[in-house]
Formats: C-alpha cells, sequence, structure tokens
C-alpha cells in the first residue's frame, strides 16, 4: 500500500514538474508584448535586444537601412474620417507612395480608396479585420483574421492581392503571434518614428504635428501616421518637403529586407 502512494506520489510530482515546465514555455512564446521604445532625436529609438531577437527570428521589422538617408511612410487606418483623399493626393503630388494598414470597416466602408492606393502604387497592408488583440487570440482567430482582411482587399480591387505586411492592432504582439503570422507567409511590420495622433489634443496645431514627426527622422525610419488626423493630412506636404530638403528619399517597404 505504502510502495502504491509512492509510486502515484512520484508520477504526480512528475506531472506537476512538467506541467510547469510546459506553461514557463508557453509563457515564454505566448507572452504579450506591447511594442514600445526610447526615442532619440535624429537617431534611431533604443529597442531591447529581446524585441530584436524576436523580430530577427521571425522576418519581422522596424527599421530598414540606417546606413541609408531613406524615410518609409506607413498609414493605420482604422476607419475613414474623411482625410485619407487628400493624404493620397499629397503622395501622389510629391511622387511618394506609403503603405496604409487596414481593417476590415474601413475597407467595407471604402473600397473606392483601396482601389486608389492600388492604382498609385502603394501598399495595402493587413491590420485585421476587427482590430484584435492578436497575442491573446487563438490561432484559428488570428488566421480568419488576416485571411478574412485579405479576402476583402480581393474582393474591392476585384482580383487577387498579394499582402505581404501585417501590423499588429495597438502593436501589441507576442513570439508566437509572429511566428504564426510568419507561418502564413507575411511580415509584421513596426515602427521606429510615431507621435500621439489618434487623438483631438492637437488638433489645429500644425506646426505640433510638423514638429513631432520631422524632429524624429533618421535613416531607414518606419514612420506610423494615422490617417484618422486631420494635421497629418494637413502637414504631410510640408514633412515631405522637409525630409527632401534634409537630403532623405521616401523608400518602400518592398525595399527591406
Amino acid at each position: 500500500m505504502k510502495k502504491t502512494i509512492i509510486i502515484f506520489s512520484i508520477i504526480a510530482l512528475i506531472l506537476c514538474s512538467i506541467s510547469f515546465i510546459y506553461d514557463a514555455v508557453a509563457s515564454s512564446s505566448n507572452g504579450f508584448e506591447a511594442w514600445g521604445f526610447k526615442k532619440e532625436a535624429g537617431v534611431a529609438p533604443l529597442i531591447e535586444d529581446s524585441a530584436k531577437s524576436m523580430l530577427g527570428s521571425t522576418n519581422s521589422f522596424y527599421i530598414g537601412d540606417q546606413t541609408q538617408k531613406t524615410l518609409y511612410l506607413t498609414f493605420d487606418c482604422g476607419y475613414e474620417l474623411g482625410y485619407t483623399p487628400k493624404i493620397l493626393d499629397t503622395l501622389k503630388s510629391e511622387n511618394v507612395t506609403a503603405a496604409f494598414f487596414v481593417t476590415g470597416h474601413f475597407v467595407d466602408k471604402n473600397p473606392d480608396l483601396i482601389r486608389r492606393m492600388d492604382e498609385q502604387g502603394d501598399i495595402i497592408g493587413n491590420h485585421t479585420v476587427n482590430h484584435i488583440v492578436m497575442p491573446s487570440s487563438s490561432d484559428e482567430k488570428i488566421t480568419q483574421e488576416i485571411k478574412g482582411l485579405s479576402d476583402k482587399v480581393n474582393e474591392a480591387l476585384g482580383k487577387n492581392y498579394d499582402m505581404k505586411y501585417l501590423r499588429p492592432p495597438k502593436g501589441e504582439y507576442s513570439l508566437h503571434s509572429l511566428q504564426l503570422t510568419q507561418s502564413l507567409g507575411i511580415r509584421t511590420v513596426f515602427w521606429s518614428s510615431a507621435y500621439v495622433d489618434w487623438t483631438d489634443n492637437h488638433k489645429g496645431d500644425l506646426d505640433y504635428s510638423f514638429n513631432a514627426i520631422t524632429s524624429q527622422f533618421h535613416n531607414g525610419s518606419v514612420i506610423l501616421l494615422h490617417n484618422t488626423s486631420q494635421n497629418n493630412a494637413d502637414v504631410l506636404e510640408r514633412v515631405i518637403e522637409d525630409a527632401k530638403a534634409k537630403g532623405f528619399e521616401f523608400g518602400s517597404l518592398d525595399e527591406i529586407e
């Protein structure tokens, strides 16, 4: 009887140990992360080594070639407030392309803008159908959200569009979500320059927005802006001209290896 109890106790201990190890591994790979960095005016931001490692192992990126004076404009488009047409007008007149990370709501309500982005040579990126929290979503849910958004873009364009890039909503991710996105043949794109442009705190203060964007210029910068900011639409031409005057060029995410 005692031997039986001892054996069961040992088995229980082994199972607990296995469970502990499994949980630790799961926590490491599925742990919730929020993209962030320490800003350094005029130079690339400081990124944690752990984040760099996760991005490197999953073909993800947040910055381009830091030896080149190239900037990459990207816009997150959750919905439309009427400013995207002006943004597209400015890009066209300045002969600059950008990447637009769109949600299902944006595509459903603005198929004409999706078509215009494609016609102008801009990149249409994936921001998931419902702007989900990726690190806490199931594999099935993430896959549905990514493929569902691609289907909506295909329908809007009337053709198959190769959606090669995804930006996690709110910059929330985990090693597992990065790996899953990679397994679907898509690169995750973060950013190395941003400012609080999704509120009305500085609405109308174009000098504030201009300085907030241009003070962060650095080689290889992937600039995050939101299409819902009127300031961004109103100041974009000035920002682009300032960048060009400083010797910067604007590139496409397709150029980043």
